[in-house]
């Protein structure tokens, strides 16, 4: 933080935390569109029923679900299960 805020000035400091806070936003809503398309289609395959699940619906429950709980890590080392089970998937 001290060396970026040294090197590019008040100015271009704000400037970074801006486009990395723009650029892990973009990602986050690409990957839960990304998720929230594949979920349904994928349920609608194999439940072979009318039932449409709502994009919304699958995408909160995806969240609450598998993004929420790791708010509440207080550790670092403890993001190598998420790592672990990423790769497995």
């Amino acid at each position: 933080v001290e060396l970026c805020e040294y090197s590019l000035g008040r100015v271009g400091y704000s400037a970074c935390c801006l486009f990395m806070f723009l650029f892990n936003f973009g990602n986050l809503v690409t990957n839960l569109l990304m998720l929230g398309q594949t979920t349904t289609y994928l349920v609608e395959c194999f439940t072979d029923s009318d039932f449409i699940l709502f994009r919304e619906t699958v995408v909160m429950a995806l969240v609450v679900a598998l993004i929420f709980p790791f708010t509440f890590i207080r550790s670092i080392t403890q993001f190598k299960f998420a790592s672990i089970l990423s790769l497995l998937c």
